[in-house]
């Protein structure tokens, strides 16, 4: 699985960020429901803030971490957004996800439980063969 491009569960697709999800990042991003909990403080930012921060996301390289659309597997329809991030310090690993309102709970599970499966499997492992500690946000 390292630097795997897509992960599968039974209804869920998760894959790498591409610039046509704009749109759907930043709709994401801009409910306030959503963005309850996220962010320091947390809430909504400006529309200009909440673009860039999208593009950023679509254009950062974490090598096999990283960020990850969340969409359904048989009809593509947008779910919300996935992480999978290193610690600034340390080997442990976040892992988290930002989903529409409309996501049913078993399907959040699957698809944390996708990316804490790759997370462990993947070359996150760090030097001395230890796999990272797994941390959910």
């Amino acid at each position: 699985m390292e630097g795997s491009s897509l992960l599968l569960t039974a209804r869920l697709r998760l894959r790498r960020l591409r610039p046509a999800d704009e749109p759907d990042l930043v709709a994401l991003d801009s409910d306030p429901e959503v963005m309850r909990y996220v962010g320091s403080p947390p809430g909504t930012r400006t529309p200009e803030e909440t673009a860039d921060r999208a593009r950023q996301r679509i254009s950062a390289d974490h090598g096999p971490c990283g960020w990850w659309l969340v969409e359904g597997k048989d009809d593509g329809v947008f779910h919300g957004l996935g992480l999978l991030l290193p610690m600034p310090e340390g080997d442990d690993v976040e892992v988290g996800y930002r989903l529409a309102r409309l996501v049913g709970q078993g399907d959040r599970d699957r698809g944390l439980e996708a990316l804490r499966t790759y997370g462990r499997s993947s070359s996150t492992v760090s030097s001395d063969g230890v796999p990272p500690r797994i941390r959910t946000t």
